[in-house]
């Protein structure tokens, strides 16, 4: 059997494909045309994972192949002349183009669930070459679009502020640095000012984390991966917070910097996020339950009130770690907050 992780980029891809599209290609997909994308492999390299898709009658939609093309997956067409369903089932349905030719299918993510020929089909092949993992992922709905977007939004927002944040201070330890290092009457006072008063400023590189961060929350953003998206912000906070109070502890003495970290954390403000997340991030979460066979769709956004207390506890509890972080915490501390920041944001799902 194939490992759950390639079902689970099935069913990332297929959610990443829906994204992209308009309501009425949605609205086909919902009512009659199956969506299926398949991980296979090559008998010859059976450690490399391929990713190929098809459509129910070999349907051609110009968007979903534009964004099939752009996220890597290959259309699969081995046999164009399988005929439509007859007497002899459904050759030409979405699932058996999957295992159509030489590659071996391992795992499909549909947008429909499977007819009973193609149930059929599935189980004849995985007894043959082994069960192949299958997920059922059906397109959003509007309310889901729309509850998705305003979280994008809503998330975008916050990355604005943290990245505003970022700039204005990262900007004012590049001027104190050319004050210091600078060789004018100016420079050469704030060096020996900085030697005999204080300690030796922080290096530029600080910030680069916190940067780093935010160009992962703006792939997750263009990607619609709610989760992932705020994982990243939150990250970004954390980082930009670390740097923010070991420049501030240098700048403005240790009380100075408690201060600065406090108001950063207040002008990002994650803990708005909670109530407009909660409803996108419990249909990732069971999406992705349901790729590791813990979870049914019928259970899809089922907690999503219990998350928005719970998502809150958690930003909340973070921002108060954040006010206690040391000035002088190292890299691996400040990755081991994070990381746990994270796990507990995914254990309220």
């Amino acid at each position: 059997m194939a490992n759950p992780a390639v079902l689970g980029d099935c069913i990332s891809l297929l959610r990443r494909v829906y994204a992209t599209q308009d309501a009425a290609t949605l609205e086909v997909l919902r009512s009659w045309k199956t969506l299926a994308i398949g991980a296979v492999i090559d008998p010859d390299a059976p450690n490399v994972t391929k990713y190929h898709w098809t459509a129910s009658g070999n349907w051609t939609a110009p968007g979903i192949a534009m964004a099939m093309t752009g996220l890597g997956v290959r259309r699969w067409d081995a046999d164009p002349a399988r005929q439509p369903r007859g007497a002899q089932g459904a050759p030409g349905d979405a699932e058996q183009r999957l295992m159509s030719g030489e590659d071996i299918l391992k795992a499909v993510a549909v947008s429909r669930p499977p007819c009973g020929d193609c149930a059929a089909a599935l189980a004849d092949y995985g007894n043959e070459h082994g069960r192949v993992l299958l997920a059922v992922v059906p397109p959003p709905t509007a309310q889901q679009q729309q509850q998705t977007q305003a979280a994008l939004t809503a998330i975008a927002a916050a990355l604005a502020r943290v990245r505003a944040q970022l700039e204005l201070y990262e900007g004012e330890h590049k001027a104190q640095a050319a004050l210091i290092n600078e060789p004018s009457f100016t420079g050469f006072a704030g060096y020996w000012t900085n030697r005999l008063f204080n300690r030796e400023i922080p290096p530029p590189t600080i910030w680069l984390n916190a940067y780093s961060a935010c160009l992962a929350a703006d792939r997750a953003i263009g990607s619609g991966d709610v989760r992932a998206a705020t994982v990243a912000t939150m990250r970004a906070r954390t980082e930009l917070v670390a740097a923010l109070r070991r420049y501030a502890a240098w700048k403005d003495g240790i009380e100075g910097a408690g201060t600065k970290a406090q108001v950063a954390i207040g002008v990002v403000a994650l803990a708005t996020l909670a109530a407009v997340i909660a409803g996108p991030v419990a249909v990732e979460a069971a999406f992705d339950a349901m790729a590791a066979g813990g979870a049914e769709a019928a259970q899809v956004g089922a907690v999503e009130a219990e998350n928005v207390a719970q998502i809150t506890q958690v930003i909340t509890r973070s921002e108060q770690a954040l006010l206690v972080m040391e000035e002088a915490a190292t890299q691996a501390e400040i990755e081991a907050a994070a990381a746990e920041e994270a796990a507990a944001f995914f254990a309220t799902l």
